[in-house]
């Protein structure tokens, strides 16, 4: 959510603290700094900007592409913006427990994924202990996921329950050209990124038809991809 007073995802506390790194004449500070410019030129859209931060109230987060354009934050696309907005918040937290709220949002699931590493980094360096993920996504899902659901009748169910797959077999799915999404009890979902770049889906997306093989629709759950692996192994 876009800061109320100055109207920018990046909040000014945080600017002023970018600010305070990148002129400090610590150099653990400077090093701090340097970890935040490159987290956000990993990024794909990022890739190539030189990322600097000039003096002002607040300062200003400006990302050049040399030769060609000079933008300030508010200039970048919406999921630009975020990407800075929450490597910021991740990289400047004191807190050992961090809470995100939907960092989902305005991300595409290769950016979300990206984002993701950043924040098991941080948790791999003790330097934040503990994340917790509100989302929809399921590339937020930890070790144990909280489910939030509404029945029927209209009650809210909340279900403390372990990630769907586990690694190893997570890990051997993927190698054999299977993704993972999330399907609500209702079916809703989100189709896996190849699938829909071949789908041609476009910015307005489209009518599909899902059409049932011989033996079974392709696919799986978890109980019954064990032994689909197995037997294409074979």
């Amino acid at each position: 959510m876009p800061d109320a007073r100055s109207g920018s995802l990046l909040a000014p506390f945080f600017a002023q603290q970018l600010y305070a790194l990148r002129t400090s004449r610590i150099a653990s500070d400077r090093q701090r700094w340097r970890s935040f410019t490159d987290v956000l030129s990993g990024f794909p859209t990022l890739s190539g900007a030189t990322v600097s931060i000039e003096a002002g109230q607040p300062p200003e987060l400006v990302l050049e592409y040399p030769g060609r354009v000079v933008l300030g934050l508010d200039e970048l696309s919406s999921g630009e913006q975020e990407i800075a907005a929450l490597t910021a918040a991740v990289l400047l937290a004191k807190s050992s427990i961090v809470a995100v709220e939907e960092p989902e949002l305005g991300l595409d699931v290769r950016t979300q994924d990206l984002w993701r590493r950043v924040c098991d980094r941080q948790r791999d360096e003790s330097l934040v202990h503990q994340f917790i993920f509100e989302s929809h996504a399921p590339t937020f899902d930890g070790a144990r996921v909280v489910r939030f659901s509404r029945d029927p009748d209209g009650w809210s169910r909340v279900e403390d329950v372990p990630t769907v797959v586990e690694e190893p077999l997570s890990r051997e799915a993927r190698e054999k050209g299977a993704e993972e999404v999330y399907v609500s009890k209702e079916g809703f979902t989100r189709l896996p990124e190849p699938m829909r770049a071949e789908l041609g889906l476009g910015q307005q997306g489209t009518r599909l038809w899902f059409l049932r093989g011989a033996e079974a629709w392709e696919a799986w759950p978890e109980q019954q991809l064990a032994t689909l692996l197995a037997e294409k192994g074979k």
